[in-house]
């Protein structure tokens, strides 16, 4: 029996617009959500344009700064969750705009989570967080290189903190997502590294990474991740998920190179890379992610393979320039 099989259970996405929203949207929407989406600009962004299904989608036109708007929202519709995904989610940009990105993942959370506890339901909550948040922690072994976090950590920490400390002061239905990189189809941020990665094959025929290519991260398709969110969404109310951490990842890591050299063997195209050196950004290796926790409390664990998940999108990426071409 699918856990998800639902008559209309309504549920809010803040983010709808963004690249995991959208694919989130989706999902629940096969499963027979009701789904609801609050954006900045609902009807100016490409990802949800990909879904044949958005009439169905109820959009709300907001922000998650405005509290007057969450107010009315909430008061308007009795939500049974919110998976809380609205986020300045570029690191780069973070260390250009710090406050932008304190206002959106701070101060918005702080709002959404004040306007459910002002309400007094028990409304379940996602928020999601970032894996980025385990520099923070390891300042419990004495790390002198804490203070190197960028803005996005310290903001994905902070909100991380705020969210956790509403959960247990007043109880509320919560769980937090650490969520690891996130790739796949309908990833218009040619910010991010893979679909960088694909424009420099299927249109520039060159690229400039940033860095020598050594430096590892933890890739997973976002189908994983979308699994992932609603397994711990439905286990919200169980006492081994509420008002936890639990770490979405695939537990491997790959270097820039690797990735960018897997890509170059399965579409068999060659591509200028340009590595540019550079400390500034005071990255680090996400190496041997732990998701035994997960595994056991969520049953749950990444199933798309790195070449497989590259490959899906490729053939995406392949023929989105093939009609931009056009």
């Amino acid at each position: 029996m699918d856990m998800l099989k639902a008559d209309k259970r309504k549920v809010l996405i803040t983010g709808i617009n963004g690249f995991i929203g959208s694919h989130l949207a989706r999902t629940l929407l096969d499963k027979g959500f009701e789904i609801h989406g609050i954006s900045r600009s609902p009807r100016q962004t490409p990802y949800l344009k990909g879904i044949p299904e958005l009439e169905r989608i109820h959009l709300h036109a907001g922000d998650i700064l405005d509290v007057g708007f969450l107010s009315e929202l909430f008061a308007l519709h009795e939500f049974e969750g919110v998976f809380h995904l609205a986020s300045q989610s570029d690191t780069w940009k973070s260390t250009q705009n710090p406050t932008e990105t304190w206002d959106v993942n701070v101060n918005g959370t702080l709002n959404l989570m004040e306007t459910l506890r002002e309400r007094k339901t028990d409304t379940r909550v996602l928020v999601m967080s970032s894996v980025r948040v385990f520099h923070s922690s390891s300042s419990t072994h004495g790390d002198p290189e804490l203070i190197q976090l960028h803005p996005y950590d310290a903001s994905k920490w902070s909100a991380e903190m705020l969210s956790a400390s509403y959960f247990h002061t007043y109880g509320m239905n919560g769980v937090i997502a650490r969520c690891t990189n996130v790739y796949g189809p309908n990833d218009y941020n040619f910010s991010r590294l893979i679909p960088r990665i694909m424009k420099g094959m299927f249109v520039d025929h060159k690229i400039r990474l940033m860095g020598d290519g050594q430096l590892k991260r933890d890739f997973m398709h976002v189908s994983d991740t979308v699994c992932g969110l609603i397994a711990m969404y439905e286990q919200i109310p169980s006492p081994r998920v509420k008002g936890k951490s639990l770490t979405l990842a695939t537990g491997k890591s790959y270097s820039i190179r690797e990735m960018v050299n897997f890509l170059q063997d399965e579409s068999g195209t060659k591509i200028l890379v340009e590595w540019e050196e550079t400390t500034s950004m005071h990255d680090r290796d996400q190496q041997g992610i732990d998701i035994q926790e997960t595994r056991n409390v969520l049953n749950w664990e990444a199933k798309m393979g790195i070449r497989e998940g590259l490959r899906d999108t490729m053939k995406w990426y392949q023929e989105y320039f093939r009609e931009a071409k056009s």
